[in-house]
């Protein structure tokens, strides 16, 4: 329950601003009590066209995805070879033999600064190195100063502990080896972690990977590797990599449905209304199917579109079936009821729209403000031949100074209180 109220007041902080931006039409309220059709003419145009208008807002075709350039190849990127799992590292147990000097063979142990003390060469520098490259560097070394011939031979006879770590949508999160021999890819590390949960974003997979700058984050099209679809078959990962699987983002669908709440968006299902409706249980019986209210958020801000579904349903508005986007709100408002949603103490239960049921008498028996509410912000969502409008109610008049000022509610009405940011 406490969640649903979290999403409530989340999803609907648009219509909020929708009516901040109508506060300059405000007509000035005259004496006495404002009825529906006053309230209305008050309000002016302060809403949204119908469905028709909302067609043109259509989800784009996604762009197809590529892998990030720096993932392509670990070898060709300097930074990323040094840390390769095959690289010797502090904590590695190295024996270092040179054939027909046994003062010149030892066993140690990389220490932590990387380099040690070696006789007559004295500082030898091993962390980031391959084992082949311990051996060339000793021999070139002994040979210029010391020795007519020197056969080096290295090997590591214990690695040290290389880990990467996979966080998320998956079955068994957690760390996991890198094997220092065999390596360790995106996929192998998925498939240790028992495999994507069922609400795994298979297509915005997070790799953040260390740097000299502090990190790289990648986003890696998983889905899209798997099907074919890129040139790259999988991603080498390097010790310390984290992986991090995000869940599906949700479309809401909330009101007068069977089963309101969030709803995973898969990347292999696009998201429609039809869809959205059947899995939110379909339709409540009072449901108003003509007035349908979706909130989005975009690069230019919130926005509420008014929906018709009958049209959907009879075939003559498929472009408005393909409407919802990741993170969009639908809002099912009823012809005999009112919703109270938002900062309240009792979000989202039904009202009966009796005669001369106020928006300030409906917020009270929702159980009143919730601390973090606007008080002021107070609104009403009215849908009136095919036309949304929006009625500010400023509360802290009509409790003190002008009650008559207080909006009378109609059956279908939504009356939002939106949250306070400080």
């Amino acid at each position: 329950m406490k969640e649903t109220k979290l999403l409530l007041c989340a999803a609907l902080a648009a219509i909020s601003l929708a009516a901040a931006g109508c506060a300059g039409q405000e007509a000035a309220p005259g004496p006495g009590p404002r009825g529906p059709a006053d309230q209305e003419a008050a309000a002016g145009d302060r809403g949204d066209r119908g469905s028709r208008a909302a067609n043109s807002a259509g989800i784009p075709d996604a762009p197809a995805p590529e892998l990030p350039e720096a993932l392509l190849a670990v070898g060709g990127n300097a930074a990323a070879r040094e840390r390769s799992a095959s690289r010797l590292k502090p904590g590695d147990l190295v024996q270092i033999a040179v054939y027909n000097h046994q003062d010149l063979s030892m066993v140690l142990r990389v220490p932590r600064e990387g380099y040690c003390s070696f006789p007559l060469l004295g500082r030898i520098d091993l962390a980031g190195l391959e084992i082949r490259e311990v051996e060339t560097s000793l021999k070139e070394r002994l040979e210029k100063d010391f020795l007519t011939y020197a056969h080096v031979s290295a090997y590591v006879r214990e690695w040290a502990p290389r880990t990467a770590y996979i966080l998320g949508a998956v079955v068994q999160p957690g760390s996991y080896a890198v094997d220092p021999a065999e390596g360790l890819t995106l996929l192998k590390l998925i498939a240790m972690a028992r495999g994507f949960a069922p609400d795994a974003d298979k297509e915005r997979v997070r790799l953040i990977r260390e740097s000299d700058s502090g990190g790289d984050a990648y986003t890696i099209p998983v889905l899209s590797m798997m099907n074919g679809r890129l040139s790259a078959m999988d991603v080498d990962l390097l010790p310390g990599d984290r992986v991090l699987v995000q869940p599906l983002r949700k479309v809401f669908v909330l009101g007068a449905v069977r089963s309101p709440g969030g709803i995973a968006v898969s990347s292999e299902e696009p998201p429609t209304l039809t869809r959205a409706i059947s899995t939110a249980g379909g339709f409540n019986p009072d449901a108003d199917r003509t007035g349908l209210l979706l909130v989005r958020s975009g690069a230019g801000g919130e926005s509420v579109i008014l929906l018709d579904y009958s049209e959907v349903e009879e075939g003559r508005d498929s472009a408005a079936d393909a409407l919802l986007s990741p993170g969009d709100t639908l809002i099912v408002r009823t012809r005999e009821r009112v919703f109270v949603l938002g900062s309240v103490n009792q979000p989202g239960g039904f009202l009966d729209a009796g005669s001369g049921l106020t928006a300030t008498k409906a917020v009270s028996m929702a159980g009143g403000f919730s601390k973090r509410a606007d008080v002021d912000g107070t609104i009403v969502v009215r849908v009136r031949g095919g036309k949304k409008i929006v009625i500010p109610v400023k509360v802290s008049a009509v409790v003190s100074e002008d009650p008559g000022s207080d909006v009378t509610l109609l059956p279908g009405d939504i009356v939002y209180v939106p949250e306070r940011f400080f």
